[in-house]
């Protein structure tokens, strides 16, 4: 596709990756930002929304929702341009020209004059069902996240014109995965839903562990239909206390090669006896949580240090000309994992991207209480 073009480009959108927006804002610089979480905030949203943080400057308490709310609203000014759901893959220096050109899982390529990694610990990324055939039914038939996507995609890729019966399997015993259940239950009328947790009790909110017993009470003696009108039965509920430990195509059920690419008919599971099972799926969606991983990031040659990016905290640059770093994903002497810490790198990262991407020798310092053209960027009427 066509390349993306932009002075720089962001990796990561948690605190430290939306500060460095407004730094390089200010300093005339444009930014991309590519995050794999559908929204910025990084681990401000993915661990602590609601809860209070005390050491932001100026701010005595304020939530992760709240400070990213505050930072996305700081750096409106400066028109960034976010692509979430998605990963970088690959980083190679352009060819006759200063700069990279980076691509992502879901197929765009960037031409960064700088790239700045701000990706904390890593991507929040799902993690994984633990079956080898996963990946060929990934976004088909086998989706993370809620319920309610997973079955749009799964049912706008079939012929039938009326509403059959799906048999679903949601994968997890926390909250996301016990909502996701209940909110299927109550929303169609068409599915039979499992869900499988590889302990008991399953680890939920007490408010949502009784709805949970209440309406696995009501689903019993109500006998799925399989397939056929949907309109027979309600949807129904029920629970298995083991894991999945195979996803098996019509070949594979007959003994050929479980990784042939047909559909998925039906998967192999072992309860907590230890004893191995096979049931009919047509759906499954894993609610697993999410882990940080660095991927890609690992292979680009940056120097690194215990699975962070080792810097100069002159600039913030890392071993690789042209590419900085901030926040969690590096460490230097006296590194500490603070919010704060981060904001302080991104400014100062912002001078040295400045003077690569620009070519300079010197950015010039000003200060946004006294500058007429920082404050036209900040769009400050006079």
């Amino acid at each position: 596709m066509t390349p993306i073009k932009t002075d720089v480009l962001i990796v990561g959108a948690g605190p430290a990756g939306l500060f460095q927006v407004f730094e390089l804002g200010l300093l005339g610089l444009s930014a991309h930002v590519i995050d794999p979480l559908p929204h910025a905030g990084g681990q401000c949203i993915t661990l602590y929304a609601d809860k209070a943080i005390y050491d932001i400057p100026g701010l005595p308490s304020c939530t992760g929702r709240e400070l990213t709310d505050r930072l996305m609203l700081q750096i409106k000014p400066f028109e960034p341009v976010f692509h979430f759901q998605d990963v970088v893959k690959s980083l190679e220096p352009l060819e006759g020209a200063r700069g990279f050109k980076v691509s992502s899982e879901r197929g765009l390529c960037f031409e960064a004059k700088s790239v700045v990694l701000a990706n904390g610990v890593g991507a929040f990324l799902p993690r994984a069902l633990n079956a080898p055939e996963q990946v060929q039914y990934l976004g088909k038939q086998l989706f993370h996240g809620q319920l309610e996507n997973a079955l749009s995609q799964f049912e706008a890729s079939k012929p039938q014109k009326e509403t059959q019966r799906w048999k679903v399997w949601i994968v997890g015993g926390e909250d996301e995965a016990v909502l996701n259940a209940l909110t299927g239950l109550q929303a169609f009328k068409h599915l039979d839903i499992t869900l499988i947790h590889r302990r008991t009790p399953l680890e939920i909110d007490p408010q949502l562990q009784e709805a949970w017993e209440e309406a696995l009470e009501k689903s019993q003696g109500v006998q799925p239909k399989g397939t056929g009108d949907a309109s027979e039965v309600g949807s129904t509920l029920a629970f298995k206390h083991g894991q999945i430990v195979h996803l098996l195509s019509e070949a594979s059920e007959a003994g050929q090669n479980r990784t042939d690419q047909t559909a998925l008919k039906a998967l192999e599971w072992v309860d907590e006896k230890g004893q191995t099972h096979t049931s009919e799926v047509d759906l499954v969606v894993v609610n697993l949580g999410l882990s940080p991983q660095l991927g890609a990031l690992s292979e680009w040659g940056a120097q690194m240090q215990k699975k962070q990016v080792t810097v100069n905290t002159e600039d913030f640059s890392t071993s690789l000309p042209g590419v900085f770093a901030v926040g969690d994903v590096i460490t230097y002497p006296g590194k500490k994992k603070l919010i704060l810490s981060g904001f302080h790198e991104a400014a100062l990262a912002s001078f040295g991207v400045a003077k690569w991407v620009l070519e300079k020798d010197r950015i010039p310092f000003e200060y946004t209480s006294a500058s007429a053209l920082l404050q036209a960027r900040l769009r400050i009427e006079p």
